[in-house]
């Protein structure tokens, strides 16, 4: 079952997701971008699993 999520990690998420986003838009991927996209994905895979966001 997954835990509820606080009005904290609501906005973590969502600051994450933003981020990942961010850098997904960058025309250019250098090796920095790529390793900051596979660790927002990973957050944001994370959190997902662990709370109920959905909706967020």
């Amino acid at each position: 079952m997954k835990q509820k999520a606080t009005v904290a990690i609501i906005q973590i998420y969502r600051s994450n997701r933003e981020r990942l986003s961010f850098e997904l838009a960058k025309p250019e991927k250098d090796v920095t971008v790529i390793n900051n996209i596979a660790a927002f994905r990973y957050i944001v895979s994370q959190m997902e699993e662990v709370y109920n966001l959905v909706g967020v």
